[in-house]
């Protein structure tokens, strides 16, 4: 089944639940949820500069405008 698949049985069968239940079902997502998150990679405080030197090439004319807006650009 795919995650499509379940999110969409999952939706369906909601309606059908009493509030006990939706009231168990949510806390148990929130531990699932407190779970993951925990298990999360941390994110790597990105640095200044450390893509320095990874442009090889620029050609002359990069900040030349473009003939496509010719037709826009002030005479």
């Amino acid at each position: 089944m795919t995650e499509i698949e379940l999110r969409r049985d999952i939706e369906q069968k909601l309606p059908f639940l009493g509030e006990k239940t939706l009231q168990e079902l949510k806390d148990h997502l929130d531990d699932l949820l407190s779970q993951e998150e925990a298990t999360a990679l941390p994110k790597k405080k990105r640095q200044f500069g450390f893509r320095k030197g990874a442009l090889k090439y620029m050609a002359a004319d990069f900040n030349e405008p473009l003939d496509v807006f010719k037709e826009y650009m002030p005479k």
